[in-house]
């Protein structure tokens, strides 16, 4: 393909057999009545979001768009009836079996299949490109950056008691204030400022 022309598949939860003909206020339940396809809508909104940004820049972006319905038959069947050799990457699906499907299907191509909001447990294959790090890197990559701009400031650790970073945190700063739930799961914005 031109190095100029990019055609991505985009692999989506749209659920559009959920949609109603002609009933707007139906439609509109329909979405707020599901997670899963609001953010894929605002995900497709954020790609086409990309691809204006792209086209500003003289590059040439074109967009397929195969509707998942977040069904993994559905996942398969798309893997056996669609021609991906046109594409030059895939983003999708979002959920992690089928993303981990799609991509062992198209491995042999050598087809770059980007995993966009989940993270696949255990081996995944070369062409999956996951973009969201594992907690490990990401608790290292806080603690990193908290050790490079703390200064003298103060630090107020929140979250679960039970949290991997937490050990880290008090071995690393002992001075840092911590901030749990209470019993009910929740905190209370009157709990914060005693804190500081």
């Amino acid at each position: 393909t031109d190095s100029s022309a990019q055609r991505i598949t985009l692999m989506l939860p749209l659920q559009l057999e959920g949609f109603i003909q002609d009933s707007l206020a139906l439609n509109q339940q329909y979405v707020q009545g599901n997670r899963l396809l609001r953010i894929a809508l605002d995900f497709y909104t954020g790609v086409l979001m990309a691809q204006d940004y792209a086209k500003s820049y003289g590059l040439d972006v074109s967009l397929d768009v195969l509707d998942t319905q977040a069904k993994k038959s559905v996942v398969d069947s798309l893997l056996g009836v669609y021609d991906f050799s046109q594409s030059d990457m895939v983003i999708g699906p979002f959920l992690p079996a089928n993303v981990l499907a799609v991509a062992e299907h198209l491995k042999r191509s050598d087809l770059p299949v980007v995993s966009p909001l989940s993270r696949p447990n255990g081996p995944v294959p070369d062409n999956l490109v996951q973009t969201i790090p594992d907690a490990a890197s990401m608790r290292r990559a806080l603690m990193d950056y908290i050790k490079n701009n703390k200064q003298e400031r103060k630090m107020l650790f929140v979250g679960d008691a039970d949290a991997p970073g937490l050990a880290a945190m008090r071995g690393q700063w002992p001075k840092v204030k911590v901030l749990l739930p209470r019993e009910q799961g929740y905190i209370d914005p009157d709990d914060i400022l005693p804190q500081l």
